[in-house]
């Protein structure tokens, strides 16, 4: 049995690496499909409900993109490219007459 080389740890290593990073990116590509799932069904949910609202984002004036000071775009942080949030709705208080 022969002696192992510096490059046959190293090519061990590099094997580990890439499985882990394979890993990786499935488990990031079901991440991402999992929050997607998540976002619609709140959608559904909030859509249902009385007392939510959509209201244009602020932060990119309805577009889902911000433009960076170096001359790029990227999806707004705040509504996540979808244009809108929701929010709370106010209801004025009943008064008494």
């Amino acid at each position: 049995m022969a002696k192992k080389t510096v490059e046959d740890y190293k090519n061990e290593l590099d094997d580990k690496i890439n499985g882990k990073l394979r890993q990786r990116d499935k488990l990031m590509v079901e991440l991402n499909k999992l929050g997607t799932e998540l976002e619609t069904l709140l959608e559904q949910k909030y859509m249902l409900e009385d007392d939510k609202t959509r209201i244009m984002c602020i932060s990119c004036k309805g577009s889902g993109i911000e433009p960076q000071d170096d001359g790029t775009k990227k999806v707004c942080r705040y509504c996540g490219g979808k244009k809108y949030n929701w929010a709370q709705k106010y209801n004025e208080p009943e008064t008494e007459e």
